[in-house]
């Protein structure tokens, strides 16, 4: 309920704010805004992370990724735009999701009353990604090589973190 909640209100805040707007774009901002990336960002930003009650396993996955996140974002000068490479990140995207979902029911599910509370963290967000629209890296290696052959294949590696396989006519390139 909540990361649909996310997608409409990101939806409809993006709309009205720039009817000008391609499809294209408002969905790009969309899937940049509601991610498990960026969730978990805010997540461990906000501290909301500190709500859940969870088990020794969760709790320490959890410490990991906020040290994580605090030494990338000391590291450089954070905004709330930016992606941090978190391990095991989609419990923090759920809590945010629960906690959406929670205010929704909460307010005798009241789209205007959720809005209100989250429409603060989220606005900014919206308006920094609308600045410089994200694209999808297939879809620019699509652009910059149109008539070539791309497959990509992600994996979870054994830290956690996803790995790129990408082959571009044949080649292969990993990260």
């Amino acid at each position: 309920l909540g990361d649909a909640l996310l997608d409409y209100f990101t939806c409809v805040s993006a709309y009205q704010k720039y009817k000008y707007f391609q499809p294209e774009q408002l969905s790009l901002i969309k899937s940049a805004v509601v991610n498990n990336s960026r969730l978990s960002t805010l997540s461990l930003g906000g501290k909301w992370y500190k709500c859940l009650l969870s088990n020794d396993r969760l709790k320490f996955c959890i410490e990991n990724a906020d040290n994580e996140f605090n030494n990338q974002r000391q590291s450089r000068n954070f905004n709330v735009s930016d992606d941090i490479e978190i391990a095991n990140h989609k419990p923090l995207a759920d809590i945010v999701e629960a906690v959406v979902a929670a205010v929704f029911v909460d307010s005798r599910f009241s789209l205007d009353t959720s809005w209100d509370v989250f429409g603060p963290i989220f606005k900014p967000l919206i308006d920094e990604m609308a600045k410089r629209i994200p694209k999808n890296p297939v879809n620019q290696l699509h652009e910059l090589k149109p008539k070539s052959k791309i497959s990509v294949d992600v994996q979870l590696n054994a830290k956690g973190l996803y790995q790129c396989n990408i082959r571009v006519d044949g080649q292969l390139y990993t990260e």
